[in-house]
């Protein structure tokens, strides 16, 4: 009876009908686990429609009140993509704090599991198809994950995350480009239409030129929140073409290197940037394999130099033209450690200062509370050693009071993680002990 109803609700007269319809059909079903499919199907509509009148908020606690994750009857993509629009609409509220609990429900572990080869040789011909389909609907899911944990740590200015979850939709596009020049891709997941990888539209699209769509695909940093499934297990894989591969993992390297600039200097970081700068693909994108070049070297960067080579490309990016300076600023003290650190040069920092022309106080320590990292502190910590006779010796480093806001939000974040925990552990019980009743 409820699916048949559910199925009259486009044919209402109006929209107070269309609402009263579906509260009442909230209301049979709450509580009741044998139509779970059905209330987590409404309570989508219920939200796309909350939603399109601009009431975010209230579209948000319609689905944050639904614990899908023990619905029992929901498939695990039915019940990953119903989480992923809880934190999408978390997200687009602004609740940062839910939406970073919300996405910890899924296991990154999830989206990797793969059938044993008895499992793949056991199935018939029927099921091989149905599970390239199911393998096809769960790189979406990834891709949309990861598109929000994006989101989430650009909030959190956690731009080594930011470059690591790039990296992540870089390797499952080359992945799938690769399946589809096996034949591996299912006919449902094949098309010629355009698919973007980030839906914040950028300048690069169809029919644009190399240059444009690298610029476009590193300046769309925020994916967008805008609406995408409304019902409930009927998903399908979306439909993409060699071209929408090309464009998505030239759009993943080009972000990579963005932020893998962007990251506050410490070996975690070093790290990256080589990693990055090891891509065999890299050398296919302009202007980003010689910004890599510039942050992995050991030699001093003039300002003036680097900003009339790269300022154009710079000043589309959304973030990296405003902090560019700043990390050139922190890769000149990193190299000045290392040379002080040698005996090669002495403490004096004015010489150094005017031979990349910038002032010493363009430096990290100085930004604000917004800061980054102290560099040379992380490279060395002998730059005073010989600052004797010095005009200008290096200024000690302090560590920022933001640093000890962002431990007690740390703190805060994972207090609030174990009170989530406890809280769906206890309906989860409360649920299990009315059933039996």
């Amino acid at each position: 009876m409820v699916q048949h109803t559910i199925a009259l609700i486009p044919q209402t007269p109006d929209q107070t009908t269309k609402l009263a319809l579906i509260d009442t059909l909230i209301a049979i079903t709450d509580g009741r686990i044998y139509v779970e499919v059905e209330r987590a199907q409404l309570a989508r509509l219920l939200a796309a429609i909350r939603e399109a009148s601009g009431d975010i908020p209230e579209a948000a606690d319609i689905l944050q009140a639904l614990q899908v994750e023990t619905f029992g009857s929901l498939s695990r993509t039915d019940k990953i993509d119903f989480i992923l629009e809880q934190v999408r609409l978390l997200a687009a509220k602004g609740d940062y704090i839910r939406a970073g609990l919300a996405i910890r429900k899924i296991s990154p572990r999830t989206f990797d599991r793969k059938a044993s080869a008895k499992q793949k040789k056991d199935r018939l011909s029927s099921e091989q198809a149905a599970a390239r389909v199911e393998a096809a609907i769960m790189t979406d899911l990834k891709l949309r994950y990861l598109q929000l944990q994006i989101v989430l740590a650009m909030h959190d200015e956690k731009f080594l995350d930011v470059c690591r979850f790039f990296r992540q939709i870089y390797d499952t596009v080359q992945h799938r480009a690769a399946q589809r020049a096996q034949g591996l891709l299912p006919a449902e997941a094949i098309s010629g239409g355009d698919v973007e990888m980030t839906p914040a539209p950028g300048p690069g699209g169809a029919g644009a030129s190399e240059e444009a769509a690298l610029a476009g695909g590193a300046k769309a940093l925020e994916p967008s929140l805008d609406p995408s499934h409304v019902a409930v297990s009927q998903l399908k894989p979306t439909r993409t073409s060699a071209e929408d591969d090309d464009q998505q993992w030239r759009q993943a390297l080009a972000n990579m290197v963005v932020f893998a600039t962007l990251a506050p200097f410490d070996h975690e970081q070093s790290d990256m940037l080589h990693r990055v700068a090891a891509e065999r693909r890299l050398s296919e994108l302009p202007h980003s394999p010689d910004i890599i070049q510039a942050f992995t070297s050991s030699e001093l960067i003039v300002w003036s130099q680097f900003a009339s080579k790269f300022g154009e490309y710079l000043s589309d990016q959304h973030r990296f033209g405003k902090e560019a300076k700043f990390k050139l600023a922190d890769k000149t003290e990193v190299v000045l450690a290392k040379l002080v650190a040698n005996g090669t040069v002495s403490a004096r920092i004015d010489r150094p200062a005017k031979l990349v022309k910038f002032s010493p106080a363009a430096t990290s320590v100085n930004k604000g509370p917004k800061g980054t990292a102290p560099a040379a502190a992380a490279a060395a910590t002998t730059t005073s050693t010989k600052a004797d006779g010095a005009k200008q010796p290096a200024a000690p480093r302090v560590s920022a009071a933001h640093s000890t806001l962002n431990t007690w939000s740390k703190n805060v974040e994972t207090l609030l993680s174990r009170v989530e925990e406890t809280v769906h552990l206890i309906e989860k019980e409360n649920m299990l002990l009315e059933s039996k009743e």
